[in-house]
């Protein structure tokens, strides 16, 4: 196979897309776009990239510069041809494969066949990624002649009736020899309704030189799905979970509904473990065996294992949890939390820095933050762990078998032994000894005969 530079052209204004993030770093699940092209031209094994940037776009040189891929700057949007010119001169390999940042869609298998057809066409090679679409929309148009041989491309501004009624397109992806790229590119105008100098252009030149172009067209017409609007963002979004749940269907997750999935970022998962409808998954999630998800949980890296359940309506985020934990419903665990073997965390409780033991349980409408729990400890409702005093955050730390009671509040930092009890609605700033009762909270009295005053 032959020696193959990789461009990526990533030097979209995204005017179309109404402000916010530069084009190519519009998010696509949980990262970006030109993040996932650069994924995809690195599974092809070769040397690292080319990517084309609009230097005024100061957030996507630093993001390719970070990327470790190479960087070339366009110093005026003079369209894709001059774009792939100004990547030429590091290019050195026999051939070239252009890529755009706003298609992320394009499967690394299919740009690996583009690559083989490079190989096995006799003499200088130029294949283009096509694909039909029921809608071709304003892409460019593939034409060809009486003998079904591509003769050129014509952009959809500059494409007659007849023309624009094609329903084969051209993605924008090619593979060229160096060559023939380099003679075609210096032939290109702007003589268009753009006044741009089209990429697209080269392939009546290479026809005009005797070179037959070969067409690959794409077997999943949503690989040529490219991004100009919001509304094709979102379009993008929901194929790339699709494409991504399915993957993970075939892998034996259980999803309950693939239309109602969001993985933003990376999913790794034993057997058995089943996700339902509106869970989000976001960064790196790892779920050992048996572990369920349940319907609008929001995970972001989290770490839970074997017969872990997660209860609808859940916000986790930097949790790690070991086997058959239960959390919620509509709990919320902040990062640094850590849940033993059999820890139990139930609806409205909050934790934060904080390590539960094996089989302790919180089971309602708590604050548990910078708190070490022994094992098998129960925190009862209402408990706070006021652990901040206006100018410090204190840590706290309850014994194996500590019983502690509804609305009480343990202002740290407190020591509460093994096996101790705070009795409920006490508020603890001292420290209670193993095997002790905590008490901290006025006697009652009750006034008898009390009337209310007339109003």
């Amino acid at each position: 196979m032959k020696h193959t530079d990789i461009i990526i052209l990533a030097g979209g204004s995204g005017t179309r897309m109404h402000g916010g993030a530069p084009k190519p770093l519009r998010r696509l699940g949980g990262g970006t776009m030109l993040g996932e092209v650069l994924r995809s031209a690195r599974a092809l094994g070769g040397p690292e990239p080319v990517v084309v940037v609009n230097p005024a776009q100061p957030e996507v040189v630093e993001f390719v510069r970070h990327s470790g891929a190479h960087l070339a700057e366009q110093p005026a949007p003079k369209g894709t041809g001059d774009a792939v010119r100004c990547a030429l001169d590091q290019c050195s390999g026999e051939s070239v494969l252009v890529l755009y940042a706003d298609m992320p869609m394009v499967h690394p298998q299919t740009l690996r066949r583009l690559l083989e057809c490079g190989s096995a066409e006799p003499g200088e090679a130029l294949v283009l990624l096509t694909a039909e679409l029921p809608d071709p929309a304003r892409y460019g148009r593939v034409v060809r002649d009486a003998e079904a041989r591509v003769s050129c491309i014509v952009e959809y501004a500059d494409a007659s009736p007849a023309e624009q009624g094609i329903r084969e397109i051209f993605t924008g992806v090619l593979l060229a020899d160096r060559d023939l790229l380099v003679r075609s590119l210096d032939r290109l105008d702007s003589q268009n309704q753009q006044g741009e100098f089209y990429l697209t252009d080269i392939v009546g030149h290479a026809v005009a030189e005797g070179v037959v172009p070969a067409a690959l067209q794409v077997a999943d017409s949503g690989e040529a799905a490219g991004a100009n609007t919001l509304s094709e963002l979102v379009r993008m979004e929901r194929l790339w979970q699709r494409r991504t749940a399915e993957r993970l269907l075939d892998d034996g997750l259980e999803i309950a509904d693939p239309v109602r999935f969001d993985l933003r970022g990376e999913l790794l998962h034993g057997a058995g473990c089943r996700i339902d409808v509106g869970a989000v998954l976001e960064g790196r999630i790892v779920l050992g065996d048996g572990v369920r998800i349940g319907a609008h949980a929001v995970l972001r890296d989290v770490e839970l294992g074997d017969g872990t359940e997660v209860l609808p309506h859940s916000v986790l985020e930097g949790v790690t949890a070991q086997g058959n934990c239960r959390i919620g419903p509509f709990a919320r665990l902040r990062p640094r939390t850590h849940l033993s073997e059999g820890a139990r965390i139930g609806n409205f409780v909050e934790t934060k820095n904080t390590h539960i033991g094996a089989g302790s349980k919180a089971s309602h409408l708590s604050y548990i933050g910078d708190l070490s729990v022994g094992a098998s400890a129960n925190i009862g409702a209402g408990v706070i762990h006021c652990n901040y005093d206006g100018r410090s955050k204190h840590q706290s730390a309850l014994g194996d078998g500590a019983f502690i009671g509804s609305n009480a509040s343990l202002i740290g930092p407190v020591q509460i032994g093994e096996h101790a009890y705070v009795a409920a609605g006490s508020a603890i700033n001292k420290d209670v000894e193993p095997e002790s009762l905590g008490v901290a909270r006025a006697r009652q009295r009750n006034v008898p005969d009390w009337k209310r005053e007339p109003e």
